[in-house]
């Protein structure tokens, strides 16, 4: 990521660079005469072509730059680092579902869903609005007791300052399935006749 920042720094600067560059070496006007500045004709045109060409560069490094801390990954936190006082920060945490998520459904149609992530220096409690809870149902993704997890989301403060994870895309859960018990049969697979 360092790198790729740098990239985008050194080509914001080199466009800005040429841009500046372009305007200082342009020759004085000569006197009396307006428009000419004392230079051939076709160095009008070039001039015009560099001051073009570093003005469209620094435009695309500073796009570059822009989609560059966009969408770069939250960072991966302990949850027993977060604080009340980091309310609205975007975090990363990973660990294990502490019980079955629970779904809330209003007139039959999921509503929210809630689960608490613990990874042993703490537990936050997630909540998923309606619309990443529906997807997370529709993909078969909502998280049971014992799932390994990683959830990316914005930290909120609630009374007391309880501290949880708001789920803001479904894509923001990484979710991985605990093996089945041995307890259950396996379904049996009669062969064709």
């Amino acid at each position: 990521m360092k790198k790729f920042m740098g990239v985008m720094l050194s080509l914001l600067g080199v466009g800005s660079g040429l841009l500046a560059r372009g305007a200082a070496l342009r020759p004085p006007a000569a006197p009396g005469v307006r428009g000419t500045g004392g230079e051939p004709a076709g160095a009008r045109r070039g001039w015009r072509i560099i001051r073009w060409a570093a003005l469209l560069l620094a435009l695309a490094g500073a796009g570059l730059l822009f989609h560059g801390f966009t969408h770069r990954a939250a960072p991966l936190t302990r949850i027993g680092l977060l604080r009340p006082d980091r309310n609205a920060a975007v975090v990363r945490v990973q660990g294990r579902v502490a019980g079955d998520a629970q779904v809330a459904r209003v007139d039959g149609r999921i509503n929210s869903l809630h689960f608490i992530v613990d990874d042993d220096t703490g537990q936050l409690p997630v909540i998923a609005g309606a619309a990443p809870a529906r997807t997370l149902a529709q993909w078969d993704r909502v998280p049971r007791d014992g799932d390994p997890v990683t959830v990316a989301g914005r930290l909120g403060v609630a009374a007391g300052n309880q501290v949880s994870l708001q789920l803001q895309r479904a894509e923001d859960l990484q979710l991985t399935r605990k093996a089945r018990s041995a307890a259950l049969p396996p379904r049996s697979v009669r062969a064709p006749e």
